[in-house]
């Protein structure tokens, strides 16, 4: 318990200063002048050990982070001031101002202020704002902006619709043209009433639309979204939404050669509120009728539930039907998909057992007696339904685990979990009794074992050591060098941290046959606020090199990158600056070898200006290509249409697509250049590839799945293990693929080229080739054993465009890339041993030519497609699973082969990579919280202002956490969202609701009063503090982990706690009465039924509790 409220004291302070307290605030915060009349949050951040009271005058900025938040009297935020937080240790000041109706109307972007220079807090002015983006003192990182503030625009009606948003900069500020807008009108006669049949015996779901009739004028609600880019109807993003506030299409007009062309995607519910199918534009859903059963099996989205709710079968277009089987946990315990169901002599399934805290302990490949074809779902379900067990316990025998669940016995075993303790079965193969190693370690996952793919028995041992903090100071992971399992060989990596967490030193140790083969050692560097300064990195007994330093502008944007140095930072080979717009777009990356510039609003090669983001020109400098430069295309649904190179048309690409997104036709070079024509299969009623013609020629074929099977374009043909990961290649040089049950790559044979991956470590035709660094890679003398490195320079996107090393002190040349917009690549200088890890910083397939690795699924940059369904294609259900970055490979990059981000930087690209890119089955617990962030990111960037509409949003967030779900099965394994971080998150977003000792469900219940501009800002696991009885209360979507009793137990333990007041009210203008269960102490709120049934749940504001213990109001 010491050490529990010792680490939550080291990490955090935060306190409510009133003004009483202000006079010794002042002298503490840098003899900054507080006002005397305002209250203020102020957070203490401690980043050293050893103290006990941070609030004293005495610490450091690198010791001790202080934040200030300033309120006004109405409580509202005005005005945020970091203290010494920039990196030449000054304040970096915003302030936020409001309308008279208390709307957020403008908020100022950061100025720095010296330290120790006078700012009333929340009554400043805003002329230091314009002083600092308008005058010398900036970071010339920063651009120059006359309007630096971003501006919302209210309606004004009581409800505060917000009209139009203006961002930072002259160009995109209120008046300019090219502001986001929004507007909310009534209207239905042009939209399809579709409903839903339900078959009662087997939970299959029908799609309905009586006499080809249409919602009536005021049964639709229509909101309509403008970016900057729109002026009209063309682009602009209509959203419909019933009486319920589910949202029944989304439609957008593109212009198509002079006409209107209508995009419409529609959303269909059953009776209980679950979606039951999407019907994308290529399905012409607006047409009278029911699309065919041929249309909705290769277009649409169709998902059956069961009496509980629970989904047990879904069909993504390209992919046959996959079913769900769930224990009486609602756990998902087992699954299969349409080549599974087709295995021969009999179906399998993928099994999944869990421990008693839910946790995945083993997961695997059931054969069942059923002969391959039919659909045993419920068989199955009633199988698992009739077993009396539903978790395994620890045992010291066997793989240790009680086998007491359903199915008792299956053929392959995928991975095994270790949790708690290192009391493995047979033994702990890589025991560690280090000083730094803690023995608090329940809770934590300390062992692991993960199939090779494709093999009987062999499996591979993970180890993980914790400190007292849980961090992970000692591993040790087995790998497959040599193609065999071999105790000997392994990776050690120890970690040092500093007290915030940061990594300060990772040394790996690389063993071969209990031989230390390589080693490695890295260290990092941080400043007073925790940004990454130095990398450092020692390969064997080589010198100690620093890789790069970075430097930041006064708003922490990366400004300088410097790399390679090995004399301690006094000289680097390359220099690297970037530069920013006013709305922190990356503008320019400048380097001696390669410097480029994006122009998005201001074109000066003849470009049309773009206000979204889309990139109107790429301008760039390399040694070989001179100097060169792309302008850009789109249409009005932000889809590329033309990349046009400055020199000779050689690099030009011109694009065509249907109402899905697949390419129709692709043109390179001149414009009478023949283009590759693209026929899809069932007449075009289908995402899926059948032939291409013209420039090129071949047909395609897929499996149930969706994957490729045949390329005739280049002759090959493919087969693909259980992950949907290509196995093997046929035809031209021939390939084979070996991957772990996470889907790691272990190894490729290529033709007469074999390559092993070992985390990084690179072995070709069993030599040591390479390892990969932070900054390229280290490459192997394989006559001396001795290391050098080689950097990669790259473009925005991530495209390694210029690769150099270290020539008696002076930057060589080694290697130079240019790109078409679809990353086809173009060597343009090539000295020694080739890199191929070139777009996206993917790596070249030598046995399909021109083919990436992205690492989910493989990318074909000559049709600009996927060769396998997208794993997330339900998180983009308006487009087609094969299309590449949403058709704008310019603006969007693609980490893992699982779903495009925007990368606002070189940086952000390689953050995201490194932050969702989930590849082992035993790491995925430590994703947990960042693919919960992920949910509510993305539904955040849908409704900006969805904090206003929650009671219509949180249908769309179980599709998010579904998605994250489908996210994790394609990497391979299974993860189980915590029930208190998805409660919490449910919490926040409205509620709970469900029946006194049945399961909960997530419910649209009123927003949280007061608390709403806050919410915007919290994480998953503040989101846990800030609603401290989350766990109470259920789980987000289908898969909670929250049983009926522990349900009925938690809603009466707050019942009948102490302080809990039973106030009889009304609750959404009901007529009868229900009963609310407040209690004053936690603000925690219950609402029940006449009948029994527990409506609502929340945790309330203390204005909230006190109004309603007052009876000022009710809701």
């Amino acid at each position: 318990m010491k050490a529990l409220k010792y680490k939550v004291v080291k990490l955090l302070l935060m306190a409510t200063v009133l003004p009483s307290a202000y006079t010794r605030l002042a002298a503490q915060q840098n003899n900054t002048v507080l006002n005397p009349y305002m209250n203020a949050i102020v957070t203490y951040n401690v980043r050293v050990p050893g103290i006990t009271n941070p609030a004293t005058t005495t610490h450091l900025a690198s010791q001790v982070n202080v934040d200030v938040q300033t309120l006004d009297h109405f409580g509202r935020l005005v005005e945020t001031q970091s203290i010494k937080a920039t990196p030449g240790f000054n304040d970096l000041v915003q302030l936020i101002r409001y309308d008279g109706m208390g709307r957020q109307v403008k908020s100022y972007l950061p100025y720095v202020q010296t330290a120790g220079g006078q700012n009333f807090y929340g009554m400043g002015s805003i002329s230091p704002v314009s002083s600092y983006y308008t005058g010398p003192s900036r970071t010339p990182s920063i651009s120059h902006n006359s309007s630096a503030f971003s501006q919302t625009v209210f309606d004004n009606s009581p409800l505060g619709r917000v009209l139009e948003t203006g961002a930072p900069g002259t160009n995109f500020a209120i008046g300019s043209g090219h502001t986001a807008r929004t507007r909310v009108v009534i209207g239905g006669g042009d939209v399809a009433k579709y409903t839903v049949a339900i078959n009662s015996s087997t939970n299959s779901r029908k799609l309905v639309r009586t006499g080809g009739t249409n919602y009536g004028t005021y049964d639709v609600f229509i909101q309509l979204v403008q970016n900057e880019n729109v002026v009209g109807v063309d682009g602009a993003v209509y959203e419909y939404k019933n009486n319920e506030g589910q949202v029944i299409l989304k439609r957008q007009y593109n212009n198509v050669g002079g006409s209107t062309q209508t995009l419409s995607t529609y959303y269909v519910y059953d009776e209980t509120g679950n979606l039951c199918f999407v019907l994308p534009p290529k399905a012409e859903p607006d047409a009278s009728g029911v699309p065919s059963q041929t249309v909705l099996d290769n277009l649409c989205y169709q998902y059956h539930y069961d009496d509980r709710q629970r989904m047990i079968a879904k069909k993504v277009p390209g992919k046959g039907w996959e079913y769900m089987v769930y224990n009486k946990l609602n756990q998902v315990v087992m699954s299969q998909d349409s080549l599974q169901r087709m295995k021969t002599p009999y179906q399998q399934w993928n099994v999944i057992k869990y421990d008693a805290s839910g946790r995945t302990v083993i997961t695997g490949i059931f054969s069942s007696t059923h002969v391959p074809g039919g659909n045993n779902r419920s068989t199955i379900q009633s199988s698992v339904d009739g077993q009396s067990g539903e978790w395994e316990s620890r045992i010291t025998t066997g793989n240790g685990y009680t086998n007491v669940s359903y199915p008792t016995s299956w053929g392959t075993t995928l991975s095994i979990s270790y949790y708690d303790d290192y009391n493995f079965p047979g033994g702990n193969p890589y025991p560690y009794a280090g000083s730094d190693a803690s023995g608090m370690t329940r809770g934590q996952l300390t062992g692991s074992k993960t199939a090779v793919v494709g093999t009987v028995s062999d499996m591979l041992w993970g180890v993980n050591y914790y400190d007292a903090d849980g961090r992970v100071v000692r591993s040790f992971k087995q790998h497959y060098k040599g193609g065999s399992v071999i105790a000997s060989n392994y990776d050690e990596v120890s970690n040092t941290y500093d007290f915030t967490g940061a990594v300060l030193t990772s040394n790996r140790s690389h063993k071969v046959g209990g031989t230390e083969t390589l080693k490695s050692l890295t260290e990092y560097t941080y400043d007073q606020r925790g940004r990454k300064i130095d990398t450092w990195q020692t390969m064997n007994t080589g010198t100690r090199t620093l890789l790069s330093r970075l430097e930041y502008d006064d708003l922490g944007q990366p400004y300088k990158k410097k790399l390679h140095s090995t004399n301690s930072g006094s000289t680097f080979l390359q220099t690297v600056t970037y530069a920013y717009n006013e709305r922190g777009w990356l503008r320019t990356a400048s380097a001696p070898l390669l410097s480029f510039e994006l122009r998005y609003d201001v074109p000066t090669r003849g470009g049309v200006s773009q206000y979204n983001g889309n990139i109107s020109e790429f301008e760039y400098t390399a040694p070989t290509s001179g100097n060169k430069w792309f302008t850009y295309g789109y249409d009005n649904i932000n889809r590329l249409l033309q990349s046009t190179y400055s020199t000779a048309s050689e690099l030009n690409e011109t694009l065509v697509y249907d109402k899905n997104g697949n390419i129709t036709s692709l043109q390179r070079g001149l414009s009478s250049s023949t283009p590759i024509s693209y026929t899809y299969a069932s007449s075009g009623n289908s995402n899926q590839l059948s032939s291409v013609s013209g420039l090129l020629a071949g047909s395609f074929a897929y499996d149930e799945n969706g994957n490729a099977k045949t390329d005739g374009m280049r002759s090959v043909g493919m087969t693909y293990n259980h992950l949907n990961l290509p196995a093997t290649v046929t035809g031209g040089i021939g390939a084979t693929y070996t991957y772990d049950a996470g889907g790691n790559k272990l190894k490729s044979v290529q033709g007469s080229l074999t390559m092993e991956y070992i985390s990084g470590v690179h072995y070709k035709n069993n030599v040591l080739d390479f390892m990969s660094t932070d900054e390229g890679r280290a490459v192997r003398n394989s006559g001396t054993g001795v290391y050098k490195y080689e950097y990669s320079l790259k473009d925005h996107l991530g495209n390694t465009r210029v690769s150099f090393d270290d020539n008696a002190g002076t930057a060589r040349l080694i290697q130079e890339d240019e790109f078409y917009a679809f990353g086809l690549s173009r060597a343009k200088f090539v000295s020694g041993d080739k890199n191929n890890y070139l777009y996206n910083g993917k790596e070249l397939q030598t046995a399909l030519a021109d083919v990436y690795d992205y690492g989910a699924r493989f990318y074909d940059p000559v049709i600009g497609r996927w060769n396998v369904v997208d794993p997330l294609a339900e998180k983009g259900r308006r487009w087609s699973p094969y299309t590449y970055a949403f058709n704008n490979p310019i603006s969007f990059v693609d980490p893992d082969g699982m779903w495009p981000w925007p990368p606002s930087s070189y940086f952000s690209a390689l953050y995201q990579e490194a932050k969702y890119k989930v590849k082992s089955v035993f790491g995925l617990k430590t994703y947990a919280d960042g693919m919960m962030d992920k949910a509510a990111n993305q539904v955040h960037k849908e409704d900006p202002d969805y904090v206003k509409n929650v009671p219509k949003r949180i249908r769309d967030i179980n599709d998010k956490l579904n998605d994250q779900k489908a996210d994790v099965k394609a990497a391979g394994g299974i993860l189980e969202f915590g029930s208190t971080a998805q409660a919490a998150m449910g919490l926040a977003m409205g509620g709970v609701e469900g029946t006194l000792g049945g399961l909960p469900k997530i419910a649209a219940t009123q927003t949280l009063v007061g608390e709403s501009s806050s919410i915007l800002n919290f994480t998953a696991k503040q989101l846990q503090a800030k609603f401290k009885h989350a766990e109470d209360f259920g789980v987000i979507g289908n898969y909670n982990k929250v049983n009926a009793g522990k349900f009925s137990s938690e809603i009466n333990k707050h019942i009948n706690a102490s302080g809990t007041t039973m106030i009889q009210g009304t609750y959404r203008n009901a007529e009868n009465p229900v009963t609310f269960y407040l209690n004053a102490e936690t603000g925690l709120n219950v609402i029940a039924s006449p009948s029994g049934k527990f409506i609502s749940g929340a945790t309330l504001s203390p204005t909230q509790t006190n109004g309603i213990l007052t009876k000022q109001f009710l809701w």
